[in-house]
């Protein structure tokens, strides 16, 4: 039986995720996207990975041993999240760089990162990367993506 992938992407997108940010330098300017996509692998050695679109302007910048920066998204950088997703020209937020990776300042956590493969999936390529240094911060609250953004409740 053929799935519909209009109806595939609406029962997928029935499965609450956080967001992410995947960034790089390109010419001395910040590239990336917005994943919600990611996901930790291995602890030993620490590993993640993320998928992106092949026909994805960013996809050339994921090639073996390219660095990245990736940061998890609090529910108050949703314009940071639209930014790099392609809907809004501008942010509000700040870019830090850290050991040469860009860095959302404040997310929640970050994680530098070093491509190891990029495997072919369908109309994605899953990123396996290996984290080479990382940062959590003292508090917060996640952006979530669940058929749209969603804000958790208080309760």
């Amino acid at each position: 039986m053929k799935i519909d992938p209009k109806r595939f992407r609406t029962a997928a997108g029935r499965f609450a995720t956080g967001i992410t940010t995947v960034l790089t330098y390109q010419n001395e300017k910040v590239v990336g996207l917005t994943a919600n996509s990611f996901v930790s692998i291995s602890l030993d050695p620490c590993l993640v990975l993320f998928s992106i679109q092949n026909s994805s302007s960013f996809m050339p910048l994921c090639s073996s041993g390219q660095i990245l920066g990736i940061s998890i998204l609090s529910e108050q950088q949703r314009d940071i999240s639209d930014h790099f997703a392609g809907f809004k020209d501008t942010f509000e937020g700040q870019i830090n760089a850290v050991h040469g990776c860009p860095i959302v300042d404040e997310a929640l956590s970050w994680f530098t990162v070093k491509v190891k493969n990029a495997i072919e999936a369908g109309d994605h390529h899953m990123i396996l990367c290996e984290v080479t240094d990382l940062g959590i911060a003292d508090g917060g609250r996640p952006l979530i993506y669940y058929s749209g953004y969603e804000v958790l409740s208080n309760q």
